[in-house]
């Protein structure tokens, strides 16, 4: 009776999951299984898939503008995923001791919800070394704004700073974190020492750890896969219309594949490209979790 009781729960369960089992199959299981496969075929959607083995993760290996395109993608998260953390957490802590913190952190969370092209086509007018406004500002300082968007110097750090009006969730997750360290301890904190960075470094820092540490992986996930920021503000510029300009100083790594595959129409390569973003990011997701588990305080244990 038992065992018949718990083969309909199990039904039901199965009934009531259905739809999202069969759209995983659909939308995730299939076409990462069809991508691995097209990863060692030469397949440009007008033929059939040719298996060609490790042809396409070899020819990576000599590609030059791959090359180009991972150092972008490499130096791009080196800076701006430890800028990201310090000035998310920055913000946090700044906001936790106001008086309006929830319409402070309104503002701070609202370019987010701007859809990423917009905000790329925004501050592409923004960067206009002709009629921007941010030069404009600069020059009424006594400053020369430089040209943004047409040299291989200050590409990168345009792209980043429009990356920084994107910390709203991850400041609102770190302030979420602050607010739910016990004031106990501060209290007892106090009796030795005043200091309020001593009081964040012993308190606070240790205590949201574990938010830390989910920020810093999602900034992993995140930064490696930028698309939508670069191809918007640097489409139709100066004297190249291809996103990715100037020589290719501001083409990313999911910039590339779209390129490949949707402008080439070299799917295998392209699937390749993907498999070895899927398995570098979950590398590197694997080492931070590794060593996460010696740094990161659980108040549970």
């Amino acid at each position: 009776m038992k065992l018949k009781l718990k083969n309909r729960e199990l039904l039901l369960g199965v009934a009531f999951t259905s739809p999202w089992l069969l759209g995983m199959a659909v939308f995730l299981i299939y076409p990462l299984a069809v991508s691995l496969y097209y990863s060692f075929t030469d397949y440009n959607l007008l033929s059939r898939p040719f298996w060609i083995g490790w042809e396409n993760y070899q020819f990576a290996m000599g590609d030059s503008i791959f090359g180009i395109v991972l150092r972008n993608t490499l130096v791009y998260a080196a800076v701006m995923i430890p800028l990201n953390l310090i000035l998310g957490l920055v913000l946090a802590l700044a906001l936790s001791g106001l008086k309006w913190t929830k319409a402070l952190s309104s503002l701070v969370y609202l370019p987010a919800t701007v859809p990423l092209v917009v905000l790329g086509l925004v501050f592409q007018w923004m960067y206009n070394g002709e009629f921007g406004i941010i030069n404009y500002l600069l020059g009424a300082i006594g400053l020369e704004g430089p040209p943004w968007l047409t040299t291989t110097t200050w590409i990168k750090p345009a792209i980043g700073i429009v990356n920084m009006f994107l910390l709203g969730p991850m400041v609102l997750i770190n302030l979420a974190g602050i607010q739910s360290v016990p004031t106990e301890l501060y209290e007892a904190v106090r009796l030795e020492t005043d200091s309020k960075f001593l009081q964040i470094w012993h308190i606070t820092l240790p205590m949201i750890s574990p938010v830390i540490l989910y920020n810093l992986i999602m900034q992993i996930i995140g930064v490696v896969q930028i698309f939508d920021i670069p191809y918007a503000l640097t489409a139709g510029v100066g004297a190249y219309s291809t996103p990715g300009g100037p020589n290719y100083a501001s083409t990313f790594y999911t910039m590339y594949i779209t390129e490949v595959a949707f402008k080439q129409y070299d799917m295998g390569y392209a699937s390749a490209l993907a498999w070895m973003l899927f398995l570098g990011i979950a590398l590197a997701t694997w080492l931070v979790m590794t060593i996460g588990r010696k740094l990161v305080y659980y108040a549970a244990e």
